[in-house]
């Protein structure tokens, strides 16, 4: 019995399997406060505009040109960003963007004019424009699909954090000290998180603080390693994404969003003054209630549609349901305009900017339908139509009000690009599945 006990194979002895370290998860904070960041820096003027209008003597068209100025730059360059992405990968792509958009920040506190906070409008757009190619990049990169729209839901409502928490802050802080100096403060912000970024980010593949297990997890069949072999750029991977019928689906849903998002991102406080009649500090309240309301569905569609997929739900259905669904609530936005009661206004405004948080989770689609190479590019194409709507609902809008004198035909228009978003999604994406190379 001792002899036999004694030859008793060691292999028989259970071993305890390591758990998965969570470094993927420091890198999502990273990720949350960087996009927290960029949304803060590019709304400010939005929060300020009451007060440069009346300062500059800026009229309502003038001031949708320098609202859609970034649009424009942004959109220019998101195809070369995800090209730079490809190349030289996010860590360095993305510090330096937060370095150069930082300085942009600052220099608005010298700006005199309306043709001078136009040509910074440009500069922002143009330096933020890697900030969500490098974002998907990163998320493909360091989370499993299965994990991939909570990811995705997490730093995209860091978005909303900007305006959601400190839109009234900034509005009172604006009154007290200047629009100028708050502009250079969030500018020094940023040029700190830049020198975080380059201190903590790395890839999976190069991270030492990362386990086997959590290596093993995030490297699966799906998985893109970002920067172990440059992608060489090439025309012919362009055509390709842009004549494949699934990814218009992307392009279209992308624009519509955009243009939703980017009508609170401009007028929004300048629709809750001179609409609406509230003063500044009070707008500035009352507009943090549906930037709260988004992230609060950005996060929920993300978490529902992962969980879908978890419990064996088609995982199509579970990455187009929630967007569908979120593109109808954001579509009733129009009903404000015949509401006058602050409370029902916000109630309304509120429903509809939670429908475009759930509906942010087509940012999960586009990562998990992007193929594994070249993906900085296919992704840099979808966010160029997504900027088309920055660009141009901005300056749409402020034709309307300066034509009409009234906000009412801006609240039809976004309404009605929601509307289009849930037909581009339901009619050219199929199977939610990555895009062979």
């Amino acid at each position: 019995m001792i002899e036999t006990r004694s030859q008793t194979p060691m292999a028989s002895v259970a071993t305890p399997v390591a758990r998965p370290s969570r470094v993927r998860y420091f890198i999502l904070m990273l990720l949350f406060v960087g996009i927290s960041i960029n949304y803060l820096d590019r709304a400010i003027v939005s929060v300020a505009a009451p007060l440069i209008q009346q300062e500059l003597h800026i009229d309502p068209a003038w001031m949708g040109v320098i609202f859609s100025a970034f649009g424009w730059s942004y959109m220019a360059m998101q195809l070369p960003s995800g090209i730079l992405i490809d190349r030289f990968g996010a860590r360095r792509v993305f510090s330096w963007a937060i370095m150069l958009w930082s300085i942009c920040t600052a220099m608005f506190g010298i700006a005199s004019s309306a043709v001078s906070l136009m040509l910074l409008r440009i500069g922002l757009g143009a330096t933020e424009a890697p900030c969500f190619p490098s974002a998907q990049r990163v998320v493909t990169s360091w989370f499993p699909s299965q994990e991939r729209g909570r990811a995705v839901s997490t730093y995209v409502s860091g978005q909303f954090l900007g305006l959601a928490f400190f839109a009234p802050l900034l509005a009172w802080t604006i009154t007290v000290i200047g629009w100028k100096i708050v502009f250079v403060i969030c500018g020094a912000v940023g040029l700190l998180f830049a020198l975080v970024w380059l201190k903590y980010y790395r890839e999976p593949q190069h991270c030492t603080q990362i386990n086997a297990a959590e290596r093993e997890l995030i490297m699966g069949a799906d998985a893109v390693q970002s920067d172990a072999q440059p992608t060489p750029f090439q025309w012919s991977t362009v055509i390709a994404l842009a004549k494949n019928k699934a990814l218009w689906g992307l392009y279209v849903a992308k624009f519509s969003l955009s243009s939703t998002l980017f009508f609170f991102f401009t007028w929004f406080p300048n629709y809750l003054v001179h609409e609406k009649g509230m003063d500044l500090i009070r707008a500035g309240l009352w507009a943090s209630v549906p930037f709260i309301a988004a992230m609060i569905g950005m996060i929920f569609g993300g978490n529902w549609s992962d969980a879908m997929s978890r419990r064996k739900v088609s995982h199509t259905t579970a990455r187009k349901l929630p967007v569908v669904i979120g593109m109808l609530l954001c579509s009733t936005l129009f009903v404000a305009n015949y509401l006058t009661e602050p409370l029902a206004v916000i109630a309304v405004l509120s429903l509809a900017f939670f429908g475009q948080g759930m509906a942010g989770g087509v940012d999960a689609i586009v990562v998990d339908m992007v193929p594994s190479r070249g993906t900085g590019t296919a992704v840099g194409l979808c966010q160029l139509c997504a900027n088309a709507g920055r660009a141009i609902t901005p300056l749409v809008i402020g034709l309307i009000i300066q034509a009409t004198g009234s906000y009412i035909g801006g609240l039809v228009y976004v309404s009605a690009l929601a509307m289009v978003g849930v037909l581009a999604v339901v009619l050219f994406i199929g199977q939610v599945k990555r895009i062979a190379d």
